[in-house]
């Protein structure tokens, strides 16, 4: 698999201490050389040019040879030769942030993988854990502004989607067709109207019994009034204990 970084996806790794996951994912990753004079240069952070300058082996520098396609003249020097480099060794996947960056490789052919992707990449191999790979990053960068509904739609969009260059077993096609989206269909269950059953009520076969009239209309009081009437006439006080 050949995979061709910019500075941009390197540096953000480097300063959340996640550049584990690009060997794990892609083996080797190769740079040319304006990308590493780019991670060197003394605004950089010290933790980024000392681990430029003691790189690991996986980390391959080779400048492109040829000139393929013009490539944008208001890009980066590391974006530039990036690019012609992807271009020049056909390769599967192009690390790069910059969106000018990304729409001139994809307008050349060349698959593009941001940041994100890759620790989303990582995360689905448990190379790394999400949570904490965002928020180191929004340490970094407060502007990117990450949050756990961030995590959780870049989580969901990753699932079931392997990095480039990596195939998944599968079955047969009749079992498993092929969509043509990478998100997963929304299944909508509609329930049918189901016809309720008219109960109708029957009349009561016995009359009820008529209603007493008030209290004050009759002569004698019920049991119910006449306890309800002595405990309130108990409650309160009489004139005499009043004054």
């Amino acid at each position: 698999m050949i995979v061709v970084a910019d500075a941009s996806p390197l540096r953000y790794l480097i300063l959340i201490e996640h550049t584990h996951v690009l060997p794990a994912l892609y083996g080797r990753v190769i740079v040319p050389p304006a990308v590493i004079t780019e991670l060197t240069r003394e605004r950089t952070p010290n933790l980024v040019r000392t681990w430029v300058v003691e790189r690991p082996d996986w980390l391959h520098v080779q400048a492109p040879t040829q000139v393929i396609a013009p490539v944008r003249a208001d890009l980066g020097q590391g974006e530039r030769e990036a690019i012609r480099l992807a271009v020049e060794m056909s390769a599967d996947a192009l690390l790069v942030d910059d969106r000018d960056a990304r729409h001139e490789a994809e307008r050349l052919g060349v698959p593009v993988l941001g940041t994100l992707r890759v620790l989303a990449d990582a995360s689905q191999h448990g190379f790394a854990d999400l949570a904490i790979a965002f928020a180191r990053l929004a340490e970094q960068n407060p502007t990117w502004g990450y949050t756990r509904c961030t995590i959780s739609g870049v989580a969901s969009s990753m699932r079931g989607r392997p990095p480039p260059g990596r195939r998944t077993a599968t079955t047969s096609s009749a079992a498993t067709p092929a969509r043509s989206s990478s998100r997963p269909a929304r299944i909508v269950v509609r329930e049918s109207p189901v016809a309720r059953p008219t109960i109708a009520i029957p009349p009561s076969p016995t009359p009820l019994p008529p209603r007493l009239p008030p209290a004050a209309s009759r002569a004698h009081p019920s049991p119910g009034e006449a306890r309800r009437t002595s405990r309130v006439s108990c409650a309160l006080p009489s004139r005499q204990q009043i004054t």
